[in-house]
């Protein structure tokens, strides 16, 4: 289940940074020019958020639990700790505009997921009951109710984001 998450994320995340990345061939005037900067934190987002996801992998990628050298976790912490930040810089107009129903899949499973994820990597609880775990697993499968939702709509959503002249 954790490697179809992480396959999936980074799908969401190789998508959304070609799209960042080629913004200069999908720029179209039916965009609102306020949201300019949104779209380009939403883009962030799933990148900082895919990029961390890619560093609780193992170095030998057997899918067996590793222990992260400390640089490595620290990163990973950044990486959640940024992406967070810049979810909050999203206007809910953006998310609206986009989708109505995109607002509370981005931030209650998508973000809220990441959020508990990092809560509970950074707690020194390891067992389930002690909360640690416990968070990390209710963060994952809001991600994965993300993730069921985006791939769903992420056509209709990433056309009305990126609109091609």
């Amino acid at each position: 289940m954790k490697n179809k998450l992480i396959v999936i994320i980074l799908i969401c995340v190789g998508f959304f940074g070609y799209r960042v990345l080629n913004k200069n061939k999908t720029l179209s005037s039916t965009f609102p020019q306020e949201f300019l900067d949104d779209r380009t934190n939403f883009g962030k987002v799933n990148q900082l958020f895919g990029e961390a996801m890619d560093l609780t992998k193992p170095p030998d990628d057997s899918g067996e639990p590793f222990t992260r050298p400390k640089d490595q976790e620290n990163l990973f912490f950044s990486k959640l700790e940024e992406g967070i930040y810049l979810s909050n810089k999203i206007d809910n107009k953006f998310l609206d505009f986009i989708d109505p129903n995109l607002n509370d899949h981005f931030r209650n499973e998508y973000v809220r997921g990441n959020q508990l994820i990092l809560e509970g990597s950074k707690s020194n609880s390891s067992t389930y009951d002690m909360g640690g775990v416990k968070k990390q697993f209710e963060g994952n499968q809001l991600i994965e109710t993300w993730n069921v939702w985006w791939i769903a709509n992420r056509d209709r959503l990433t056309e009305k984001a990126y609109p091609v002249n």
